[in-house]
């Protein structure tokens, strides 16, 4: 599952959570641990973002000519 899939069903636990019917006790539990969960995720797709910024600041820029690459060879003209 994916960081951002987790995520969204964190969040929906967080919304639901209210509504179980458990004892008050457990929700500050469950809360205390979903919200260490969320903050563990918001972490991770930070430090996701930061390398990709990273990757591409530090990354050369490869500056090709593709027109010389993508036409055939010229031959000799017959009519010379």
């Amino acid at each position: 599952m994916s960081a951002e899939s987790t995520l969204i069903l964190t969040g929906l636990l967080i919304a639901i959570t209210p509504f179980l019917g458990l004892p008050s006790v457990w929700y500050s539990y469950i809360f205390a641990i979903l919200g260490l969960l969320v903050l563990g995720i918001g972490l991770l797709l930070r430090a996701r973002r930061m390398a990709s910024i990273h990757h591409t600041e530090t990354s050369p820029t490869q500056e090709t000519d593709t027109t010389r690459d993508s036409e055939p060879p010229h031959e000799p003209s017959p009519m010379s």
